[in-house]
């Protein structure tokens, strides 16, 4: 029996663009149990992400957890007096905390060993085999709250929750051109995605009209390092911005756009809650297709290289690229009119 007010804990622990496709379970689920508490057990890098949804109650750091003996994080967890723990980022020891917390109903994906070992509930489907999007796999593991679990993908942008804010320093962010378009690119992804090389978002930008649009690259300071190493991107319409933000201010910058353009990071995931006109560039290989990690929003789109690369550089022309953006631009422009 689930309670009519439970306390939930979502489980997801790993990286900024997961942490945003799992966001709109948290909103499905307040839809459908509108007195649900929900805490979410996720990374220091990721807190800001998690405070900027409406639907999460209560962030809870693990890395700060991580930091204290076993015996104080039962504690503390017992002490939060959850009712279920759904844990979609499967961890054996996230799992033997919430057993051993004694949380009453503790679901995740049957594939796993942890699972048997340390969950009530385990639900049956694979992610690598599915034509799903990673959203709507997400919501299969709802299926013992006994609430629908089949949401298209139109629908998904509402389930969001996610806002900016407003947490600008004033000299740690630098003013965009208020009368250009200004539009983000992020050209590194860090390992989780086969990339458009920094040769194609070069073309991109010469493809654009310098008096009209500036554009933003967005990135860690390791990110620029490589930038940096790399040779960057040229143009008097073009600013390095990669390591001046912290997670937050970044939120704030790419809301404040006029598009992002990105092959399949968090920021772009970002991006498309945030109703920027977004982007992403994907292989066709699965499990890393479009199908399943498009930017998914209003004014978000997906292109892919056919030639399904699962190493190396993506091949997308940059005419491609840019007809899509304006295309979502010009849309975005009628409807605000």
């Amino acid at each position: 029996m689930i309670p009519t007010a439970p306390k939930i804990l979502i489980v997801r622990t790993d990286s900024i663009g997961d942490v945003m496709l799992t966001l709109p379970m948290c909103g499905w689920i307040k839809q459908h149990i509108p007195n649900a508490t929900i805490y979410f057990l996720g990374r220091t890098y990721t807190e800001s992400i998690v405070q900027h949804c409406t639907h999460v109650d209560v962030f809870l750091n693990a890395d700060e957890w991580l930091r204290l003996d076993d015996q104080t994080q039962i504690q503390k967890l017992s002490a939060l007096q959850c009712d279920i723990a759904i844990h979609v980022f499967p961890v054996t020891q996230w799992m033997r905390l919430t057993q051993r917390a004694k949380i009453p109903m503790r679901i995740a994906t049957s594939h796993r060993i942890s699972s048997w070992r340390f969950c009530t509930h385990r639900v049956a489907f694979s992610r690598r085999r599915s034509a799903l999007h990673e959203a709507q796999l997400n919501l299969k593991l709802l299926r013992p709250l006994r609430i629908p679990t089949e949401v298209e993908l139109n629908e998904m942008p509402s389930l969001y929750g996610f806002h900016a804010g407003d947490v600008r320093e004033e000299n740690q962010i630098i003013p965009k051109s208020p009368e250009k378009i200004n539009i983000c690119l992020h050209p590194f992804s860090q390992g989780s995605a086969v990339e458009w090389p920094l040769a194609s978002f070069q073309d991109l930008v010469q493809l654009f009209d310098p008096i009209q649009t500036h554009f933003y690259v967005t990135g860690t300071a390791q990110d620029l390092q490589r930038y940096e190493r790399e040779g960057g991107l040229f143009g008097d319409h073009v600013t390095c911005v990669m390591g001046t933000m912290s997670l937050s201010e970044l939120i704030s910058f790419i809301s404040e756009s006029d598009g992002m353009i990105a092959a399949s990071t968090g920021p772009l995931h970002i991006a498309a809650a945030l109703d920027v006109v977004t982007v992403g560039v994907y292989s066709s290989a699965p499990p890393i297709h479009a199908g399943r990690w498009a930017p998914l929003g209003k004014f978000a789109e997906a292109l892919e290289d056919r030639h399904a690369p699962t190493t190396g550089s993506l091949v997308i022309p940059a005419e491609e690229v840019k007809q899509c953006w304006e295309k979502g631009y010009l849309r975005k422009k009628q409807q605000r009119n």
